[in-house]
């Protein structure tokens, strides 16, 4: 769009606007998930911090009511977040997505509209890193301001544990610099560690760096599923025994290669050499896996090993459970298993078949340093779980009788996982679910616990008292 044909509001705005018949539309509304693209009204990328002020100007005043705004980083929401409706998108991935690191001081200064996989690779030049997530394409901003945990938690504790400072535009247009130590609104600092979204723009965080060996001991081993027994048997024993802050453990119900079976897969995580990760996980070698494909590699290349199994541009379904219950279950597995198997039969019966591709991921990761962080320092975030769950499912075509039958597909296995059932719905509040959008209350009161819950409605009347920021977790206003 020329300078000339914009709207009044936005003549000095720096960046780039694209409106639905600009011919670069298309690439700009789309998502990691398809299902999550949304057609905007306008798409803006902004290139300073007036920018983001003058956008939110413009959404807020330019129509009664005014236009929904939604911010993309990564674009990596499935719940479609990042995307809006017949609204404006704030994109800071074209302008803001520059890393810079000061290795004297051990930080790294990361735009928001960044990816892990620029972090990774810049302060990996200097022999540091910071804690990051598992897929290196995922935005840095989606997953700080939900908390955050990878790799590295068991040493350095959550993403938001290792944010110092962060810049974030408000609803007014202000921009404001939040640290712990800054007399600068430090309980919206607090605020936005873990429950992020709902107050700002964020275009800059700067995150605390630690030294990390170049190699680590990763990769998987595989087991038939009939081994399930035997498997969990070593993992919780594993687990008992109290695994160093060094180790963290993934068991992954996937299908095969070529989806012909159902296997069990279990990663380990060492951050150390082979030879002690392989001894450290011995107990699981000794069970003679099918397959061993554990091995010493880079950290970063780590950190980019499970892109090429969640690529750009499919439709996705990820739900996410926080479990209290820290023993795996085989029971649960196998029904899931089981449910992997009736639904390829009866996909393969369909018209249209549609390849749903699940993977049912469980996370095993030492607590203690998270747990050590009282919630009225590190931010809402809630830190009173034992282990994280994940069932991905995918499948090719973005179509809505699909994604419909998909999604019931996704809920009965995720029950049946949940429950150690495959006919019933999940019962009482054995978990909790956190990739939901418009939530009730009592469930984020759930999530986040009664007194941070109302701590957190408090800085939303504060700072963002006309709700602009509530495409993801809202929190509601009295």
């Amino acid at each position: 769009m020329t300078q000339n044909s914009r709207p009044s509001t936005l003549q000095s705005f720096q960046g780039d606007l694209v409106y639905p018949n600009d011919p670069s539309y298309p690439s700009a509304i789309a998502r990691w998930a398809s299902n999550a693209e949304r057609q905007a009204a306008l798409v803006s990328f902004p290139k300073t911090t007036s920018d983001i002020s003058l956008v939110l100007d413009y959404a807020l005043h330019q129509s009664k009511p005014p236009l929904p705004i939604a911010v993309k980083c990564g674009g990596h929401s499935a719940s479609g977040a990042s995307s809006s409706e017949g609204g404006v998108v704030i994109d800071l991935s074209r302008y803001f997505s520059e890393v810079r690191v000061d290795p004297e001081a051990k930080l790294a200064y990361v735009g928001g509209g960044a990816i892990w996989a620029t972090v990774d690779e810049k302060t990996a030049e200097y022999g540091l890193a910071t804690v990051a997530g598992v897929v290196n394409h995922t935005g840095v901003g989606g997953l700080t301001l939900g908390g955050g945990f990878g790799y590295l938690t068991g040493e350095h504790g959550l993403v938001i544990d290792n944010l110092v400072q962060a810049t974030i535009t408000l609803q007014t247009g202000q921009t404001l610099t939040l640290s712990s130590k800054s007399d600068e609104s430090p309980d919206l600092f607090w605020g936005i560690r873990g429950a992020g979204s709902n107050f700002g723009v964020v275009s800059e965080f700067v995150f605390r760096l630690n030294p990390q060996r170049k190699d680590v001991y990763a990769g998987v081993m595989v087991f038939p599923i009939d081994r399930v027994e035997e498997v969990c048997q070593v993992a919780n024993a594993w687990w008992d025994n109290g695994p160093s802050e060094k180790e963290r453990l993934f068991i992954n119900l996937v299908w095969n290669e070529d989806m012909s079976e159902v296997v069990l897969q279990v990663a380990p995580f060492y951050n150390g050499s082979e030879a002690d990760g392989r001894q450290v996980f011995n107990a699981f070698l000794e069970l003679n896996p099918t397959q061993d494909l554990t091995t010493s590699l880079p950290y970063i290349k780590l950190n980019a090993a499970l892109n090429d199994q969640f690529p750009h541009g499919r439709p996705y379904i990820p739900t996410g459970f926080q479990t209290h219950r820290a023993q795996a279950n085989p029971e649960s597995i196998r029904n899931a298993a089981k449910l992997y198997k009736r639904h390829q039969e009866q996909d393969s019966k369909l018209a249209r078949p549609i390849k749903l591709n699940v993977s049912v991921i469980h996370e095993y990761t030492p607590w203690a340093k998270v747990s050590s962080i009282p919630d009225s320092e590190g931010g809402p975030f809630p830190r009173n779980r034992v282990n994280n769950g994940l069932l991905m499912a995918t499948w090719a075509e973005n179509e809505k009788e699909i994604n419909l039958k998909a999604r019931e597909m996704v809920n009965e296995i995720r029950n049946a996982f949940l429950d150690g059932k495959t006919n019933q719905k999940s019962e009482g509040p054995k978990t909790i679910e956190k990739d939901f959008r418009q939530s009730p209350a009592s469930r984020l009161e759930g999530l986040y616990g009664v007194e941070n819950y109302q701590r957190l409605k408090t800085l939303k009347k504060t700072y963002d008292p006309k709700n602009v920021f509530c495409s993801w977790l809202p929190i509601e206003i009295d």
